[in-house]
């Protein structure tokens, strides 16, 4: 599975259908990983500025996730809409 960079952290909802990764230059990717032989990017957003996301954290609904970064921000994001909660 290819990224365009490189991924630090992963987060698994708790449903099992998605994958969550933070990567070096701050962005999420929601995959869905549905198809075990392939990931499908489902959604992309940039979610910390300077620098990678370092941690990732999904929420026991399944619907949120929370991310640290290397801008010292904690946010959490709605998944279903890919917007901060």
């Amino acid at each position: 599975f290819k990224q365009p960079d490189s991924i630090v952290c992963l987060a698994f909802p708790p449903e099992g259908k998605l994958l969550v990764a933070g990567d070096a230059s701050g962005n999420v990717r929601i995959l869905d990983k549905a198809d075990t032989r392939q990931l499908v990017v489902k959604a992309a957003f940039p979610a910390h500025k300077d620098g990678p996301v370092w941690a990732l954290a999904a929420h026991p609904d399944g619907k949120k996730i929370a991310t640290g970064g290397r801008d010292k921000l904690l946010k959490v994001w709605d998944i279903s809409k890919a917007k901060p909660a």
